[in-house]
């Protein structure tokens, strides 16, 4: 099996903290795949206050908290963090869910297509300049330099786009959805 995280470029700043966080992986839905079969990646934003926390883990950990204590629909309790990366103010991209974990992220609870990439930024506050470059970064290494992940430039969606979806996410980071598949036809 392929390496699930593509080797980063220099300019991207990874760190994982999938050990660190809270999950429940034994909870029912909870299903892995192969990475060669991501075809689609979507961006998403959380909708909430943003970033007030001074460690910025403790901001993940809340969010993992929540989404494994959500009923996402007829009792289908969550099982961790619904996103596999998340990009938070500074750039720095937190690797959150292997990306083998499917996550309930966009469209249905058997998403195994997707790959969920959340921008950090709060209602009201717009996409950082450092979010933005990590953002383009990270796309352009999935896209072009990770050849186990087949999803292409013109695979990369708002979480709005998705089907049968009633929502505003990615809210203020969809823009850069749509400047990603401008540049890159």
């Amino acid at each position: 099996m392929q390496p699930s995280t593509p080797a980063p470029s220099p300019a991207l700043r990874m760190v994982n903290v999938c050990g660190l966080l809270p999950h429940n992986y034994s909870r029912p839905g909870v299903a892995w795949r192969s990475v060669n079969t991501i075809s689609k990646i979507v961006v998403h934003y959380p909708g909430d206050s943003g970033d007030d926390q001074e460690v910025y883990l403790d901001r993940l950990k809340m969010l993992a908290s929540y989404h494994l204590n959500k009923d996402w629909g007829g009792g289908w309790m969550g099982f961790g963090l619904m996103y596999h990366r998340v990009i938070a103010p500074d750039g720095t991209i937190y690797e959150t869910e292997p990306l083998e974990l499917i996550t309930w992220n966009a469209h249905s609870p058997a998403n195994e297509i997707d790959l969920a990439i959340l921008i950090d930024v709060g209602i009201g506050q717009n996409v950082t300049v450092l979010q933005r470059a990590a953002l383009l970064a990270y796309l352009e290494q999935l896209c072009y330099h990770t050849p186990a992940i087949p999803a292409g430039p013109h695979d990369v969606y708002g979480h709005r786009e998705m089907p049968n979806n009633a929502t505003d996410c990615p809210g203020p980071a969809f823009d850069l959805v749509t400047e990603w598949r401008r540049l890159n036809p």
